[in-house]
């Protein structure tokens, strides 16, 4: 399956999600970026593509009975401030109390922490492969690759626009953009609720708390009875969001039954 990236419906959605105008959009000859090595990511391991969906099962179902929080101080490092970053990513949603949570959110469709993990072994390449077969949580997983990716140019908009638009954090945001709007309806999961608020809200310029808050109301209308308290607790942090444009953001990010 090929990504379209540069059709006048493409763009729409992006302005409507992420609060910007089209001039904020990435352009469609944004540069590609190129392979990165991130000297902070693991080795490669080989992970034959045929095996990828049952990644992570194995180990997930005899993990210890403790929390996502237990998990990650036991972890490396490396390890640990990776899986933090995912967790405050996706706004605490990732994350359980106990292996009867545990267990709720990976059957509901959320990466379980040893997917997370062994995905983070995959090069860019390898995940844009496995997204284009039309698998929604490789979608999923290539969308916050893309995300990791950008995060570094993204300081650079209204600073110095013609270094962000030549840099490839450019073209990151417009490949997280493109598959963003495959995976609502590839990954039928709260997850993605969850997924479309943090692609939308972090990657929009100014950045769009309101896309945040949509992406929640998403994931609650999907089934996460956990996403109401977890809106309440943002829109405490965010008094001053614009109603209107959390409610235009929700219609869109709304997740097929």
């Amino acid at each position: 399956m090929k990504t379209k990236l540069g059709t006048p419906a493409f763009f729409c959605i992006v302005a409507l999600l992420s609060g910007c105008t089209p001039g904020d959009v990435p352009a469609p000859h944004a540069k590609e970026p190129a392979e990165e090595v991130d000297p902070g990511r693991p080795a490669q391991t080989a992970v034959p593509p045929s095996a990828q969906h049952a990644l992570g099962r194995a180990d997930t179902d005899i993990a210890a009975t403790t929390s996502w929080d237990a998990e990650v101080r036991r972890m490396p490092k490396e390890d640990a401030a990776y899986l933090q970053a995912i967790k405050e990513r996706y706004f605490g949603a990732v994350a359980y109390e106990n292996e009867q949570e545990r267990r709720q959110l990976e059957d509901a469709g959320f990466p379980s922490m040893e997917e997370w993990r062994q995905t983070r072994m995959m090069s860019d390449s390898e995940l844009q492969r496995w997204a284009e077969t039309g698998d929604g949580k490789a979608m999923a997983f290539y969308v916050d690759r893309m995300m990791e990716r950008a995060a570094p140019y993204l300081h650079l908009r209204g600073a110095d626009d013609a270094a962000y638009n030549a840099s490839p954090g450019a073209g990151y945001v417009l490949k997280a953009y493109a598959y963003s709007t495959q995976v609502q309806f590839a990954h039928r999961s709260p997850f993605t609720g969850y997924l479309l608020g943090a692609v939308f809200s972090t990657l929009a310029y100014p950045q769009s708390p309101e896309s945040a808050a949509a992406g929640m109301m998403a994931a609650r209308d999907a089934g996460d009875p956990r996403a109401e308290a977890l809106l309440a607790a943002y829109g405490a942090r965010h008094p001053d969001m614009n109603q209107e444009t959390v409610l235009a953001a929700h219609r869109a990010m709304k997740i097929p039954e």
